[in-house]
C-alpha cells in the first residue's frame, strides 16, 4: 500500500487567491470612501454628538456606515437653496405685502408669549388675531371637518401631506377633490416623494380632473433618492385662503383608529400658513401659484379672537428656526409644560433646558407612546427610555400611552400656550424635515388642550427608573445603544 500526497487543485487555490484579492480590495475602498465621507461629516454642520458617531464608524465599520451615511448623512442644505434662491425672491414681495396688510387692518397680535424680540426674528409672519381655533382630538373628526371643508370650497383647495395612502380616507380625499376640481375649483396636492407610495390608479383620475399634483423631492438625483434626509413632513389643508387644518395626521385609514390631533383654524392666521404651502409649491413644480387670497379678515366674532402664529421650519432657514422657539417656549414656562410626541429623542441642549424647567417648579410631563408604528419609531421609543433617569432626578415626569398607538405632537405650557402640528420632539423635526406648528395663544382653547392631554395621561401608564433598572441586562443594553443613534432618529 503506498501513500499518496494529496496536493491542492491550481485552479481551487487560484479561485481562492481571486477571492482574497476581492474581499481585501473591497474593504479598502470601503475604508477609503468611509474615510472620505467622515470627513464631509467633519465639515458639515450638525450637533457635535452626530459628528462623532458618523466620523467613528465611517472609519471603524464602513460595510455599514457608508450605505448608512448615503441614507441618513446629509445635512448640507446649501446647494439646495442656492438653487432656488430664485423663488425665494419672488416670494418675498407677497410676504412683505400680506404683513403691511395685517398691520393696517389691525389683526396683528399683541404680547404673544415669549420673548417678543426672538419671536420677531424666528417667526417668517407675526403673530396673528381675529382667529378661531377649532381642536379635532381623534380621526374621524378630523377627517370629517377635512373632507367637509373641501367639499365647501369655491374657489381653491391646498393639500399637503407626508404620506397619503390610497386606502379608504385617501379614496375619500379623491373623491372630494375630483368634485371640487369638475365644479371649477381649483385644486392643488404636494406630497413627499418618499412618505407617499400609491399607484397610477389612484393619480390618474385626479389628474384628468385637473388636480395639479407635485412630489417634494428635492433631491431628484438617482444617486440621492433613497436619502431619507430633508423630507417634507407637513400636514396641510386650506381652503380658499379662509380655512385650515394642520396637526399630526397623514390622509391613511390608520390614523381613524390612532390617537393623533389636528386642528382648524379660520381668520388671518390661514394665510400666514398658505405662505409655507407657497414656497414648498415653487421648490417642488419650479413655479408660483397666483390668485390666491391675501385678503386676510377677522373671523372671531370679538374685536380680539385667538392668538395664532403660523411656524414653519425647514433646513433652508439657516439657523434652528424649531429649536430656538421650543427653548423660548421653555424657558418661559412657568407652571406647567406638557409635551405629547411619538419621537421623543431631544438632544442634550434641549434636555438640560426640560432639566431646568423642572427644577424651577415647572411641572413638567414627557407623553410616548407604547405601541409603535415602525422599527425606527421603535428605536425612538427604547432612546425616549434613557432619558428617564435625567428628567427623573430634576423632578420631571414620563408616561407612556397604552394603546392605540399615540401619534399626536403636541405642546402646552401653562393655562394659555400651545403648539400643534407635524414636528416631533427629535433631532429630524428640530434640524432635517420641513414642519408646520400651529402657535396658539388662547386660554380658552388652552384649557380645551389641556382637558384632552389630562385625559391622555389618565390612559397612560408612568414609566420611572426604577422599572427600567429591573429589566435584563441586555434590555438596559439596548436602551443605552438606541441613545446613540439619536442623531439619525
Amino acid at each position: 500500500m503506498s501513500l499518496i500526497t494529496k496536493k491542492d487543485n491550481p485552479q481551487k487555490s487560484s479561485k481562492r487567491s481571486r477571492k482574497s484579492i476581492l474581499f481585501w480590495s473591497t474593504l479598502c475602498c470601503f475604508h477609503m470612501i468611509g474615510f472620505f465621507m467622515s470627513i464631509n461629516a467633519l465639515m458639515s454642520v450638525r450637533t457635535p454628538q452626530g459628528t462623532t458617531a458618523w466620523v467613528l464608524a465611517l472609519n471603524t465599520v464602513p460595510f455599514i456606515a457608508v450605505p448608512s451615511y448615503l441614507v441618513f448623512g446629509e445635512v448640507d442644505f446649501k446647494q439646495y437653496i442656492d438653487e432656488k434662491k430664485i423663488y425665494t425672491e419672488q416670494i418675498a414681495p407677497t410676504v412683505a405685502r400680506l404683513r403691511t396688510t395685517l398691520d393696517q387692518k389691525g389683526l396683528l397680535a399683541q404680547n404673544f408669549k415669549g420673548s417678543a424680540d426672538l419671536l420677531a426674528t424666528l417667526l417668517p409672519l407675526p403673530p396673528t388675531t381675529g382667529n378661531t381655533a377649532e381642536l379635532l382630538p381623534d380621526g374621524p373628526k378630523a377627517f370629517t371637518s377635512i373632507f367637509d371643508g373641501i367639499s365647501a370650497a369655491k374657489d381653491y383647495v391646498l393639500v399637503q401631506f407626508f404620506t397619503i395612502s390610497d386606502g379608504q380616507v385617501g379614496a375619500e380625499l379623491s373623491e372630494r377633490l375630483i368634485e371640487r376640481a369638475n365644479s371649477g375649483v381649483r385644486c392643488y396636492i404636494i406630497y413627499d416623494d418618499m412618505g407617499t407610495k400609491v399607484s397610477n390608479d389612484y393619480l390618474k383620475p385626479l389628474r384628468e380632473a385637473g388636480v395639479q399634483l407635485v412630489r417634494f423631492n428635492i433631491v431628484p438625483q438617482w444617486t440621492k433618492l433613497f436619502r431619507l434626509n430633508f423630507r417634507n413632513h407637513r400636514k396641510l389643508v386650506i381652503v380658499d385662503g379662509n380655512s385650515a387644518w394642520t396637526g399630526g395626521m397623514n390622509i391613511k385609514y390608520d390614523y381613524m383608529q390612532w390617537r393623533d390631533t389636528m386642528v382648524r383654524i379660520n381668520g388671518p392666521a390661514v394665510q400666514t400658513m398658505q405662505v409655507s404651502f407657497l414656497r414648498d409649491w415653487a421648490w417642488s413644480r419650479n413655479e408660483m401659484l397666483t390668485g390666491l387670497n391675501w385678503n386676510p379678515r377677522s373671523e372671531s366674532g370679538s374685536s380680539d379672537g385667538i392668538r395664532v402664529a403660523s411656524l414653519p421650519s425647514s433646513p433652508t432657514d439657516g439657523f434652528e428656526r424649531y429649536t430656538l422657539f421650543l427653548l423660548d417656549v421653555i424657558h418661559h414656562a412657568k407652571e406647567r409644560l406638557w409635551i405629547a410626541s411619538p419621537y421623543f429623542v431631544p438632544d442634550d441642549v434641549i434636555l438640560r433646558a426640560l432639566q431646568a424647567a423642572a427644577l424651577r417648579g415647572v411641572e413638567v410631563k414627557v407623553l410616548i407612546p407604547d405601541e409603535t408604528d415602525t422599527m425606527i419609531a421603535r428605536l425612538a421609543q427604547f432612546a425616549a427610555w434613557s432619558y428617564i433617569r435625567e428628567l427623573e432626578a430634576a423632578g420631571a415626569e414620563m408616561y407612556q400611552y397604552t394603546s392605540p398607538f399615540m401619534h399626536q405632537k403636541v405642546i402646552l405650557t401653562d393655562d394659555n400656550f400651545c403648539m400643534i402640528g407635524s414636528a416631533n420632539f427629535d433631532n429630524r423635526s428640530f434640524r432635517l424635515n420641513f414642519e408646520l406648528n400651529a402657535v396658539i395663544n388662547d386660554p380658552t382653547f388652552n384649557a380645551e388642550v389641556a382637558n384632552m392631554l389630562r385625559q391622555d395621561f389618565i390612559n397612560a401608564t408612568p414609566i420611572h427608573q426604577s422599572d427600567l433598572d429591573g429589566q435584563g441586562f441586555w434590555e438596559r443594553v439596548r436602551i443605552r445603544a438606541s441613545r446613540l443613534a439619536a442623531p439619525v432618529l
